[in-house]
């Protein structure tokens, strides 16, 4: 069962209401104590909570003694509050606690809200540990399984190489350097021949005195270097700061590959993702087809209701070509307006004209429903050509399958609309 809960305990009404709102805002149902004796009250499954936000001083519990009955259940635990000694501090990162959030300024509970969705998300994230020390590589795991991590261990450069071509999704990689078998930076060098800085960050670390080690391992392409010993604040910070710029990377390369209203593939990387695909299909002797479609009387629906519900009908149109076109030999794209591209690999002329008129037919046959709870009739016209093989110029034959594609889509619309014609 997927943990949906967040046990927040604290005294203070304004800080359990603001924390509840955070939680409720990232997906969860808050659980609220307002004092130590309260927590067993309040738990029903410890397995049911993701995590637990604590006030390191409750009026029954002082000097932190609630975040120990909160570990004790298994629960992964960050700590709130109000006053941060140097003692204070010690004393809560002596215990195996997430974090702690000092009760400052909002942007602390801002950082309250992305921990959370931090932890959340963290299950789908592989970070490989590389060491060839076990006691090293089980200290690391400790740290990161307090963040629900999903890591993978290698105790050597040659090993981490079979781990990550087994996992090519790791997204940091920390490794030491004085390893048998390949040390971390000719390990650092093998995975730069694959993988770039921003789709896998490496971080350094090493208990060598050298102050030459950290130029050598960033010169090979590592992200990052620590010297060991180091603290588990610093630990975490490296990690999430290269993990948040491999992850605002990807973000940034999505939103330049996908069209903002729809989330469909745009029209720039259609024309850099269907060349590759019909040219695997035509090594294969396999048939690729493309279909031009736009809604039809679609600037009346603009003129009539408004373009708000213009943006609704396109992004129910985008949903209902997802839900239909679901293969990944198959791309949906915006190509803007109210025309959408449909690119079939693999698939003959007859089977794509054969799928699209199922589509056309559940369009006029179910309305689209309005946010204002009124059904919509929409329909649409659609033009198919296929693709001719050409292995010396692909970008050429499908420019001039599209060109076909709107030259039959001019005549479904002729014809009266809400029809598939092929060229």
């Amino acid at each position: 069962m997927v943990a949906s809960k967040v046990l927040i305990v604290d005294d203070s009404r304004a800080i359990t209401k603001l924390v509840s709102s955070i939680a409720q805002q990232a997906g969860f149902t808050p659980v609220v104590a307002s004092c130590a004796r309260d927590i067993e009250h309040v738990l029903d499954d410890p397995t049911h909570f993701l995590c637990a936000c604590v006030d390191y001083n409750l009026p029954d519990a002082p000097n932190g003694e609630a975040i120990d009955f909160v570990l004790g259940q298994a629960i992964p635990t960050f700590v709130l509050t109000g006053h941060l000694s140097e003692t204070i501090r010690d004393t809560i990162l002596s215990k195996p606690v997430i974090d702690y959030v000092p009760k400052e300024t909002v942007q602390s509970f801002d950082y309250v809200g992305r921990l959370l969705v931090r932890l959340r998300d963290n299950r789908n994230v592989k970070i490989l540990l590389v060491d060839d020390a076990k006691s090293s590589r089980t200290f690391m795991l400790a740290l990161l399984a307090r963040h629900n991590f999903n890591v993978l261990e290698a105790d050597n450069g040659k090993t981490a190489l079979k781990v990550i071509q087994q996992h090519p999704d790791i997204k940091v990689v920390v490794t030491d350097n004085e390893m048998p078998e390949m040390n971390g930076i000719n390990l650092v060098s093998e995975i730069r021949k694959s993988y770039s800085s921003d789709q896998m960050a490496i971080i350094g670390i090493s208990g060598t005195n050298a102050l030459s080690l950290s130029a050598r391992f960033l010169k090979n392409g590592a992200n990052d270097y620590l010297t060991k010993p180091f603290s588990h604040e610093e630990f975490f910070t490296r990690i999430f700061r290269n993990l948040e710029f491999i992850e605002n990377v990807d973000k940034a390369k999505y939103a330049a590959n996908h069209d903002f209203l729809t989330d469909l593939t745009n029209r720039r990387a259609f024309f850099e993702l269907a060349p590759a695909l019909a040219q695997q299909a035509f090594t294969q002797d396999q048939s690729c087809c493309i279909a031009i479609m736009d809604l039809d009387k679609f600037k009346s629906i603009n003129d009539t209701y408004g373009h708000d519900t213009g943006d609704e009908v396109l992004v129910e149109m985008a949903k209902r070509l997802k839900s239909h076109f679901r293969e990944q030999t198959i791309i949906t794209s915006r190509f803007g307006g109210e025309e959408f591209c449909v690119f079939f690999s693999n698939v003959s002329k007859d089977e794509a004209a054969g799928r699209l008129e199922f589509f056309r037919h559940h369009l006029e046959t179910f309305a689209f429903e309005l946010s204002n709870g009124q059904p919509l009739a929409v329909t649409t016209s659609i033009g198919l050509s296929a693709i001719k093989p050409d292995s010396d110029n692909t970008q050429l034959v499908i420019d001039q399958a599209i060109s076909q594609a709107d030259q039959a889509l001019y005549q479904a619309k002729h014809q009266g609309r809400n029809l598939l014609v092929e060229f």
